[in-house]
């Protein structure tokens, strides 16, 4: 696709990037729809039902890494086309399954494989195409706000079409929206076709590519960041498995309004990463401390989701849970931003996701388990509440810690370059603080296709 404006043709991506954020999410956060209907169809316990719902997130985020990989090499619009075809057809082969470990294999791993593939491609390629625009953060907080749209319009699609076509022809039909990430991916055309971003009067060809030698495991600080992802990942995963499940035998609503919950979540989660975005643009408000709160008070409310006992009640949880957990997306770039440098982001970031789907992986599969044993669900939300509550309390070493740059988190001696006596010339470092660096480069060229950056 050509365009005269390359102005233009940036916010055509940032489009195409929210639909697919709508698409992406709206399949992965929202299986927990199925999981009554896979129990009673092939009969399978909590914990196999509760790993076929939560493989699918957990390859979108363990496929991170690869997909930033691949996108380096052939390009945006290759894996984007590529990640979709995948993803139509683990799905339309899940619709031919007769059996759990059919569905583990296609609509786990197969489909949430492709949906990780086509990730990245849309959201890295924003970064180049705004670079050095003061548009930058809202074009990647409009694509970011497809994910909470997507939770907000899947629930009740799915929940009609199951009704209308069986489950069967509802992941058929889904299969064939997911195709909508290949048109999606065709509008990614090739960096180097582009004469310019949008700002074209900021030229980069002066700087010489710069990557970052330095390891984010040399930071204990961001070991503990790795220690967060694991536990919320496994707290969340154990609410957007099972919501659904629990609304229909905790209050005895109908399935129409249990799936219903997830879009409240999903409402909410919108409006979230709105306000949380804004807060994490402000240079005086340390984000880490409202990453910290934010977690606290979503597993305080997920321990207490069992109290509620009506349908408004578990409305009102899944408003403040959705509204609550919209902080990891925005503020954990920052977090990484402000300790770690610009320079490690897209590594520190990729790695982070490998740790995130540990958790996505092993949490549902666990509660599930819980609920063989107790026959009781409150103790799948009470584990979900005291895992979120945990991610919380590890982060109080970051806190203390009192980091604020780069090098009091990876061992560089005060204004030394990461890079330094290595090739890459960039602009000169800015002291912080009398003893801090952080590097100002142009993302196109800090800046890997391994980032996540909204997730």
């Amino acid at each position: 696709m050509s365009s005269k404006s390359p102005a233009v043709y940036a916010w055509v991506v940032v489009a195409a990037s929210f639909l697919s954020h709508v698409i992406i999410y709206g399949i992965s956060w929202t299986t927990g729809i199925f999981y009554d209907t896979f129990r009673e169809e092939f009969g399978s316990d909590s914990m196999m039902t509760s790993l076929m719902t939560s493989l699918s997130t957990a390859f979108l985020y363990g496929a991170g890494p690869l997909s930033g990989l691949l996108t380096d090499r052939f390009g945006h619009r290759p894996v984007a086309v590529a990640g979709s075809l995948v993803t139509m057809l683990g799905l339309a082969f899940s619709s031919l399954a007769n059996s759990s470990y059919f569905l583990l294999v296609s609509f786990g791993i197969v489909s949430g494989f492709g949906l990780g593939l086509s990730y990245i491609p849309f959201i890295s390629i924003i970064g180049p195409l705004f670079d050095g625009s003061k548009y930058l953060a809202l074009a990647l907080g409009l694509t970011a706000c497809g994910a909470g749209i997507g939770t907000l319009v899947f629930p009740p699609l799915l929940r009609f079409l199951i009704n209308l076509y069986t489950w069967k022809g509802a992941i058929l039909i889904v299969a064939a929206i997911s195709l909508n990430l290949c048109c999606a991916g065709f509008l990614l055309r090739p960096l180097n076709e582009d004469k310019g971003r949008v700002d074209s009067t900021k030229s980069s060809t002066s700087h010489r590519p710069f990557r970052c030698k330095a390891s984010p495991f040399g930071s204990h600080l961001y070991a503990t960041l790795c220690i967060n992802g694991v536990c919320l990942c496994f707290g969340m995963s154990i609410v957007y498995a099972h919501l659904a499940s629990y609304g229909v035998h905790s209050t005895g609503c109908s399935v129409e309004a249990s799936a219903l919950l997830y879009s409240f979540v999903g409402g909410a989660n919108f409006v979230g990463r709105i306000v949380f975005g804004l807060i994490a643009n402000q240079s005086k408000v340390r984000s880490v401390w409202i990453y910290q709160a934010a977690l606290c008070l979503c597993g305080v409310a997920t321990c207490l989701c069992p109290l509620a006992t009506d349908y408004r009640g578990l409305v009102a949880f899944s408003v403040v849970f959705g509204f609550l957990c919209a902080s990891i997306g925005p503020l954990t770039p920052k977090i990484l931003i402000d300790c770690l440098g610009w320079e490690m982001l897209a590594r520190a970031y990729g790695y982070l996701l490998i740790f995130q789907a540990i958790g996505q992986l092993v949490g549902a599969p666990a509660a599930g388990w819980l609920y063989d044993a107790t026959e009781i669900y409150w103790t799948s939300f009470l584990l979900a509440g005291s895992a979120l509550i945990l991610s919380s309390v590890v982060m109080f070493n970051w806190v203390c810690s009192g980091c604020d740059g780069g090098c009091c988190s990876v061992g560089l001696r005060p204004n030394e370059r990461p890079d330094q006596g290595g090739e890459g010339d960039g602009e000169e470092e800015t002291p912080r603080n009398g003893n801090n660096w952080r590097r100002s480069l142009p993302s196109s060229q800090t800046t890997d296709t391994s980032l996540n950056i909204a997730t």
